[in-house]
């Protein structure tokens, strides 16, 4: 787990079960994104009820890219039973710079 100073809702409460196996999917482009040493951006799922539990992080993201498909996938422990998705920014002195933007998020299950 890292250390965050700053996590934005990407989503709301999203209804899960512990134990199953459940995907992140959406697409993400970015622009001249700049974090500062030691920074970074990404999205997190956490428990959605403030508990700390961390159940997954994408890479962090920076520089250039345009838009391409990512998924995370995920199992939520015992006695979680709602998730959210949460943007991302590590702790660093330096501001963040560029541009970041999410398409098409949507988290199914994978469990049958």
């Amino acid at each position: 787990m890292h250390d965050y100073e700053h996590r934005t809702p990407a989503s709301g409460p999203v209804m899960v079960r512990p134990g199953q196996r459940y995907r992140l999917l959406g697409y993400v482009e970015y622009e001249d994104l700049e974090v500062g040493p030691g920074g970074a951006i990404a999205l997190e799922v956490r428990d959605s009820r403030g508990r700390d539990f961390f159940h997954a992080s994408t890479p962090a993201w920076s520089g250039s890219s345009g838009w391409r498909k990512f998924w995370l996938d995920f199992a939520p422990t015992a006695g979680t039973g709602e998730v959210v998705v949460l943007l991302t920014r590590r702790r660093t002195a330096a501001p963040t710079q560029g541009k970041l933007r999410l398409d098409g998020l949507a988290v199914y299950s994978l469990t049958p």
